[in-house]
């Protein structure tokens, strides 16, 4: 998650220059062990209500960056 973020940071601006660019918020973090999935469906529901919400209230008006990383809702 740490190098997927470090690689969209600088590359999103590049490339909201042409097309829209959003970033989906999503749940709180919590401190888990990567390899602890007893939580996945409690974050995975976190996540589609937090992008749902801010999905639904987006207005995309051409090429941009929209949210930003570490948004959380």
């Amino acid at each position: 998650m740490v190098s997927m973020r470090n690689q969209a940071v600088p590359e999103a601006p590049v490339a909201a220059a042409e097309v829209s660019v959003l970033y989906l918020p999503g749940p709180a973090p919590i401190r888990l062990s990567p390899l602890d999935f007893s939580h996945a469906n409690q974050l995975v529901e976190q996540a589609y209500e937090a992008a749902r919400g801010y999905l639904a209230a987006l207005a995309v008006h051409g090429p941009g960056l929209y949210g930003g990383p570490g948004v959380v809702v």
